[in-house]
């Protein structure tokens, strides 16, 4: 059978030529970002455009990771300490937040009632309508439970599940036959182990996606710990400092190469971690046969390379 070649519409063709100048701009921007690393101060500002105009492979990027280092009070914190507490608080908050919201939609898709329905109400309204002005509410509630400027206080506020990612793993757990757990729990498990021996499995692949996109999120994070984590700063704060030139050397926070360095450094273990497990996460999403997986794989593409 011939197949019918469907019509690109002129709209379409617009779209395509406005997105791609688009994508070209920011990947000029990228290259030139990276490639001006590399240089000396002196020579961008006479000669911005000339990007292999005194290139060096290490020199700004030894200097950042040997002199480099982020005042608080009294002590200074190195690059392999801001490196640590930028992992420790996208790791566990993307933890904390990724199996909250599984259980939340596992319950309320599983075991529907009238306040399941109101949960689900509750989390369009919310991720509709925004939330402005909490911010000072937050504080005074953090500081009175004193669990502000503590790592625990932090992975606290984002066990929430109040996000889109809610309704994708609804659809993923509707998409699984209540007939497992049916069988587990004739055999004698209880509904504890139904959910964490059968189900979470189930939806493993969904699960690392979005703690991935979690973890790209809270790597980037920069109010939450500067806000709430003074006493563990992270990368994201470190270079807003280098960008403001607070508590960092200030011939750091001076040179070009080095700010662009520090950016570069801050966004390589992001790009790492997708390239290690894009296969694994991504490549088989749609596969699942659920209707959100194949924008949640666009969404996720889009978030790595348009958040920087």
């Amino acid at each position: 059978m011939n197949k019918k070649i469907r019509k690109t519409s002129a709209f379409e063709i617009i779209l395509f030529i406005f997105m791609a100048l688009y994508a070209l701009v920011l990947l000029t921007l990228f290259v030139w970002g990276f490639l001006t690393s590399f240089r000396q101060h002196s020579k961008i500002i006479t000669d911005p455009l000339r990007v292999f105009n005194t290139f060096s492979l290490t020199t700004n990027y030894s200097n950042l990771f040997k002199n480099f280092y982020y005042k608080l009070d009294s002590y200074a914190y190195d690059i392999v300490s801001l490196f640590i507490n930028s992992l420790a608080y996208a790791v566990l908050c993307s933890l904390a937040q990724t199996f909250c919201t599984a259980t939340v939609a596992y319950v309320t898709t599983k075991y529907p009632s009238k306040f399941s329905s109101f949960i689900g109400y509750i989390v369009v309204l919310v991720t509709i309508l925004p939330i402005v002005g909490n911010l000072p509410s937050m504080i005074v509630l953090t500081e009175g439970l004193h669990l502000r400027g503590t790592l625990i206080g932090a992975i606290i506020m984002k066990f929430g599940f109040v996000t889109v990612y809610y309704f994708i793993f609804c659809a993923a757990f509707k998409k699984i036959s209540w007939e497992y757990a049916e069988s587990a729990l004739i055999d004698g498990a209880s509904h504890f182990r139904v959910y964490f021996t059968i189900m979470l499995p189930l939806v493993g692949t969904l699960i690392g996606t979005i703690f991935l996109l979690n973890f790209i999120g809270y790597w980037n994070d920069f109010d939450t710990p500067y806000v709430f984590l003074k006493n563990y700063p992270t990368l994201s704060v470190a270079l807003y400092g280098l960008l403001t030139n607070n508590n960092v050397p200030v011939d750091m926070s001076s040179s070009i190469p080095i700010v662009l360095g520090a950016a570069f450094a801050v966004f390589l273990p992001v790009l790492l971690l997708f390239i290690l497990f894009k296969n694994k996460i991504i490549g088989n999403l749609d596969d699942g046969g659920i209707k959100g997986w194949k924008i949640l794989k666009d969404f996720c593409l889009f978030r790595l390379f348009f958040c920087y």
